[in-house]
């Protein structure tokens, strides 16, 4: 049996688990479905509340699975807000985006339950997500802003591949940054060089 539950994300508050059977009051409610993120989604807390208060505590799930082994998440969209060890292993922690005025003042913060006793924690790969204690699972880096598995995942690949060009810092040509020397925000290979120390950006 899995339960339905809900985890919000920013202004969207998505409802979670086996929904199949309760479809047509999500539909009937105003609910949308998120291909990406494979749940349906209202954007008023009460209504996903009372979806939630008035389904079944706990619904059927695939007949032989392990009723409390982890779900599956939804992979390389799954918005992160850092990465977590647990039990001798790196996995990333979940996020919710805190949505600004405009997508350049969004925020990220960890799904966690709400007296915080657990954070929600996604494989390397996000193909699976799972609820650990908080106080098993050690944080070893937070982000600000949203990140997502894939965006991290071709970040690390295009660091990778700059390091094997030559650049040691791993920022690829063509890439904007700042330099640590003079303070500029200049693109790497486009022919300036640092007034500080003259080299090459």
């Amino acid at each position: 049996m899995e339960a339905i539950t809900i985890v919000s994300e920013g202004r969207r508050h998505y409802i979670r688990g086996n929904t199949y059977p309760i479809k047509d009051k999500l539909r009937d409610a105003g609910c949308k479905w998120d291909g990406a993120a494979k749940a349906w989604w209202t954007g008023k807390r009460e209504v996903a509340e009372q979806i939630v208060a008035s389904a079944p505590a706990t619904v059927p799930v695939a007949p032989g699975s392990d009723p409390g082994a982890s779900r599956e998440a939804p992979g390389e969209d799954a918005v992160v807000a850092g990465k977590a060890t647990y039990k001798g292993k790196t996995y990333f922690v979940a996020g919710r985006i805190d949505r600004g005025r405009t997508h350049y003042d969004d925020r990220v913060s960890q799904v966690r339950t709400r007296d915080g006793g657990k954070v929600l924690l996604f494989s390397r790969d996000g193909k699976l997500q799972f609820w650990a204690a908080s106080g098993e699972a050690t944080i070893a880096k937070s982000y600000d802003r949203p990140q997502t598995i894939g965006r991290l995942a071709r970040f690390a690949e295009e660091a990778k591949q700059a390091r094997s060009d030559g650049n040691d810092d791993g920022i690829p040509n063509g890439r904007r940054y700042a330099c640590e020397e003079c303070g500029e925000f200049v693109v790497r290979g486009d022919g300036s060089s640092c007034w500080e120390t003259g080299a090459a950006h």
